[in-house]
């Protein structure tokens, strides 16, 4: 065996003994991801794969990378303990600092604002606007519904508080009323599918697939835009508004947000 291959197999054992434990440790945070933060259709919409490559990058990529560059017997013991933990403090704090950026960013809301569903995270409201979602529901995102303010008063007041705090109506939770009992109001503002189908063949195709794999007919659901930070999407809605599948829509109808 010569020099090179006996300093060689050491590093890579190290490395891959790293890279299983940060395996471990990345599957966890995606389970957490897609079952907790980010559930379909929001993991799509919100980012999910932009937060999931942060996670990867730093946990799957850099962290063994870095154990088999440092990895070298020849400097004895007290000295390599020092290197790999001062690697394993940086690669934790790394990993803790884009959990906290995935975990800030993620979906805590879906509301409807006047005619399509805006996502709201957690970024966006305070923890007391946050303590309120839960009498719109148990699982989050909450679908939720928010009332344009009825009189020119409340409209003027609206507007002053989007100039003060810089943010969209959809986020005022004071405006937030219970979603199912105001289906009857979204449903005005669904998709016409058939001019979205006529712009964009991959949209339709994607439509009619999801038809036929949810064996749905026009008359048992409605589609409704949701408009996102990273992504827009259509989601399909039963008439007692679950939530049935959904269609990217890169399509011109959209706002910005």
């Amino acid at each position: 065996m010569n020099t090179t291959t006996f300093r060689l197999k050491p590093r890579l054992q190290a490395a891959s003994i790293h890279f299983l434990f940060s395996i471990i440790i990345f599957v966890t945070l995606l389970w957490i991801l897609l079952t907790l933060w980010y559930p379909e259709p929001f993991f799509t919409a919100s980012g999910g794969w932009q937060g999931l490559k942060l996670v990867a990058m730093v946990d799957i990529v850099l962290g063994p990378l870095i154990m088999f560059a440092i990895f070298d017997r020849s400097k004895g013991d007290r000295k390599l303990y020092t290197d790999i933990v001062i690697i394993v403090t940086l690669q934790i704090s790394a990993l803790v600092w884009g959990v906290v950026q995935v975990h800030g960013q993620r979906p805590i809301a879906a509301t409807f604002w006047e005619d399509r569903f805006y996502v709201v995270t957690a970024a966006e409201l305070t923890p007391e606007q946050q303590a309120t979602l839960s009498s719109y529901g148990d699982r989050f995102p909450v679908m939720t519904y928010a009332q344009d303010p009825p009189d020119i008063a409340g409209k003027e007041e609206m507007l002053q508080r989007m100039q003060t705090l810089r943010q969209a109506p959809y986020t005022f939770t004071d405006y937030y009323r219970p979603y199912r009992e105001n289906l009857e109001t979204i449903r005005r503002f669904k998709t016409n599918m058939k001019e979205v189908s006529t712009h964009n063949r991959e949209m339709s195709e994607a439509y009619q697939q999801l038809l036929q794999e949810q064996q749905l007919g026009p008359e048992d659901h409605f589609v409704i835009p949701l408009i996102s930070k990273y992504h827009n999407i259509l989601i399909v809605l039963d008439h007692q508004g679950a939530i049935l599948g959904y269609i990217d829509a890169p399509y011109k109808p959209m706002k910005k947000r």
